[in-house]
């Protein structure tokens, strides 16, 4: 079995109800919501929850955990444009496939953002990374 995608969800009406596959993060408020949301579904979130994920018959599992291993850039400044921006990519972006991994506008954003204060290799080499996390969990090696 392999898990081809990955989700990250928003709920923004309470109350509401999950299975008990699911975990519930509360930001302390909207921008914080759509920035940890979108960071998530990023292609940096998804490498993380690749690679601290717990490989269950080539499926990806993140129990609670591997969820608290996850790093999420907490040192950066958004303008309300970038928030209101990141909110419009998380309600068109698709979860990352990973029989066709390629770049969103959600992970050009993040790969941007990030180049603000960081050197960066180009994004493709972020995407040929969680190619090979992928193929090494659906193969048994990770």
């Amino acid at each position: 079995a392999s898990r081809v995608n990955m989700p990250i969800g928003v709920v923004e009406s309470i109350p509401f109800q999950v299975s008990t596959n699911f975990f519930i993060i509360t930001p302390g408020n909207d921008n914080d919501l759509w920035i940890l949301s979108s960071w998530l579904l990023s292609v940096f979130g998804q490498i993380q929850f690749e690679w601290h994920g717990i490989n269950q018959e080539g499926m990806r599992k993140i129990e609670k955990p591997q969820l608290l291993q996850v790093r999420v850039p907490n040192n950066l400044t958004y303008t309300q444009a970038e928030i209101d921006h990141l909110k419009s990519l998380m309600k068109l972006a698709s979860p990352l496939d990973a029989n066709s991994l390629a770049p969103r506008d959600i992970d050009a954003f993040w790969h941007a953002k990030l180049c603000q204060t960081l050197s960066l290799e180009p994004i493709d080499e972020y995407f040929e990374l969680m190619q090979r996390l992928c193929e090494e969990r659906r193969d048994g090696s990770a």
